[in-house]
């Protein structure tokens, strides 16, 4: 077995990537007979909530634009890959695979996907690059319908929006996206109205929000702007208003949950803070970076070699 101190025989600890070696040898430690009870037990099942939780947290390293966190991250990342590579390894029904054939997979998406880099194809543009993404894709025949791919485990704005891009590059108009969009001549309308549908008859409140948020999603996309970062930027100023507002309290001996409702208003406003007796309130992270907007997003997520 390789030692966790180097790559390996014969491999420069100065090529690009060579490290990569000594995270599977230190992986092959952690499963290995005598190793971590804990990475022993584990499952693709047991590890997927801490593959999701790694990726957030690494995209929050980069909004708050902290290169050292992000490094961190991306490692964090890296182990999940890794862990669930060396899981499928042990399988012993004969459709295991292991980390390299992850990357022999990768590295042949990305030649056959690239024939502008890596064959004869000649290309003018961005334009062209996405085009000949789309041709690749479907040739592949991977995916029998334009929503295929979409995982619905994502955050419901953009699976929302994910879905109403799709649907939109088969042609769907506009106006028949949801109900409430057909029944109106604008977006906003039908908002607008989605929202006076629930309070008049809030009968079932489930599907009337999800009927509100999903026009939202619809007008964020007609600005161009992604719901859920526009949401999670709303919900990061709030935060970052409420610790504020926390640490004035602090400091003037107020307790917030003695507070009534105009003295609310007025440290809230004001900034005039209330303690927090239960625990001290974390540093205020850095203004949100700007947000991409939807059609970058889209560009990116529609048409990414990887994806």
């Amino acid at each position: 077995m390789r030692g966790v101190n180097g790559p390996g025989p014969g491999v420069s600890p100065d090529l690009p990537g060579a490290r990569l070696l000594d995270v599977v040898a230190t992986m092959d430690r952690l499963r290995s007979p005598g190793g971590c009870p804990w990475d022993a037990q584990q499952t693709h099942a047991s590890l997927a909530p801490y593959l999701l939780e790694e990726a957030y947290e690494a995209v929050d390293a980069i909004e708050r634009d902290d290169p050292e966190a992000l490094r961190d991250e991306l490692g964090d990342v890296l182990l999940q890959v890794v862990f669930h590579a060396r899981l499928a390894e042990e399988r012993s029904d004969g459709t295991g695979w292991g980390i390299d054939d992850v990357a022999v997979g990768l590295v042949e998406k990305l030649v056959r996907r690239h024939p502008h880099v890596f064959a004869d194809r000649e290309i003018t543009g961005v334009g062209d690059v996405l085009a000949n993404w789309e041709t690749i894709k479907a040739t592949e025949g991977r995916r029998t319908s334009a929503v295929d791919g979409v995982a619905l485990q994502a955050p419901a704005l953009s699976v929302a929006a994910k879905l109403q891009h799709r649907a939109a590059s088969l042609g769907l108009p506009a106006a028949l996206v949801s109900a409430e969009v057909a029944a109106t001549e604008t977006l906003p309308q039908a908002v607008a109205g989605a929202a006076a549908a629930l309070e008049e008859d809030p009968s079932s409140p489930v599907e009337q929000i999800g009927e509100l948020l999903f026009a939202v999603v619809a007008l964020a996309r007609f600005h161009d702007v992604d719901p859920e970062a526009a949401l999670r930027g709303t919900a990061r100023r709030f935060r970052d208003r409420l610790v504020a507002v926390e640490r004035s309290a602090a400091e003037s001996g107020t307790s917030l949950r003695e507070l009534d409702a105009p003295g609310w208003e007025t440290a809230w406003s004001a900034g005039a803070e209330v303690p927090v007796t239960a625990e001290p309130a974390e540093p205020a992270e850095p203004t949100e970076p700007a947000e991409p907007t939807d059609s970058e997003l889209s560009a990116v997520e529609e048409s990414a070699p990887g994806s």
